[in-house]
């Protein structure tokens, strides 16, 4: 009984987070800023391809997410409460994966209030 109980329950488990995997936008980039706007502290995230990060090192990308911010690109992420539990600190230049879902605030640049996760990638 006990075995079939913590089965169900596990099966239960693997459905949620497949639900949860399935219906998650990602988003993967570099921070190009990091700001307190109204709700809370948000990242600036801009998608750079690989060509044009190739061969570049740190300061050049950074110098190349500054220029895209000038214009208005990226997308602004707010920070989400597990990241904020765990103290993960961003640095401008730091490559990430943005896990979320919800509403986009269609400005310029754009604003998303339902991030979910945030991980870092050694550059």
């Amino acid at each position: 009984m006990l075995k079939r109980i913590f089965f169900g329950f596990l099966v239960f488990l693997l459905f949620i987070a497949a639900f949860w995997y399935v219906f998650q936008r990602v988003d993967r980039g570099y921070v190009a800023d990091m700001r307190e706007l109204e709700g809370g502290e948000r990242l600036l995230i801009i998608e750079l391809k690989e060509h044009e990060t190739a061969n570049k090192t740190k300061n050049e990308i950074q110098r190349l997410l500054e220029e895209k911010a000038a214009q208005a690109q990226g997308t602004y992420f707010s920070i989400p409460w597990v990241n904020e539990q765990l103290n993960t600190e961003f640095e401008k230049g730091d490559q990430v994966k943005v896990f979320w879902r919800g509403t986009v605030m269609e400005s310029a640049p754009v604003q998303i209030d339902g991030t979910n996760l945030i991980i870092k990638f050694d550059n």
